[in-house]
């Protein structure tokens, strides 16, 4: 089922903005400034090219953009890329969110029952004096999004369907080698332990019986 995008700007508040910028700055990331736009992927259930129908667009972008700014939503992109870097965070594809099931029904109420799934990712362009780098974007990435129910989009979606195979079952080693192989698994994997986690695992697991 192909999935269509609309666009509404801006995802941050002025102070949300400064916010990153301080938080970017802080872990050394030298960025002069941030625009922000959400973007709604949504599939349709049509294998064709133009999924929806001019009736059904208009209902579509009635619900979506924001009332008193219609200029604000469009079916293209605010954000020139261009222009800058551009990192884009959403939920995962391996669950579908609270926030597209309540979409959903709210669309088949309005007679869009041809739409199963819409979620909403964020999409920030981010403005420097040199080209940021990986280890930039890994920085400025980490405080975007929340790792254990979002990740960063390398493209545009185009389906939430899941292309990815399990990784194969591994074993942490912590009698062997103690707390900390459990703090590097946290990095490695996205769990987000506090030391106090890692106090209640090393008690439950870490002893010898």
């Amino acid at each position: 089922m192909p999935v269509v995008h609309y666009f509404r700007r801006p995802a941050l508040t002025s102070s949300q903005e400064q916010e990153i910028l301080k938080s970017a700055n802080a872990a050394g990331v030298a960025i002069t400034g941030v625009s922000s736009e959400y973007c709604f992927n949504i599939q349709v259930d049509r294998d064709q090219k133009d999924p929806l129908t001019t009736s059904e667009k208009e209902r579509l972008a009635y619900l979506l953009r924001e009332t008193f700014e219609p200029e604000d939503f469009s079916e293209k992109s605010f954000l020139d890329e261009s222009q800058g870097t551009l990192i884009e965070v959403g939920p995962r594809m391996t669950f579908t969110t609270a926030w597209s099931s309540n979409a959903v029904q709210i669309f088949k109420s309005c007679g869009l029952d041809v739409i199963p799934r819409v979620e909403r990712s964020r999409r920030y362009l981010f403005s420097s004096k040199a080209p940021l780098d990986k280890k930039d974007l890994i920085k400025t990435a980490s405080f975007l999004h929340d790792r254990m129910t979002e990740m960063i989009y390398p493209m545009r979606l185009t389906t939430f369907a899941l292309t990815n195979k399990p990784k194969d079952w591994d074993y942490i080693d912590i009698l062997g080698k103690g707390a900390d192989v459990l703090r590097k698994a946290s990095d490695e994997l996205g769990f987000g332990f506090d030391e106090q986690d890692i106090k209640l695992y090393m008690d439950l697991f870490g002893k010898k019986t």
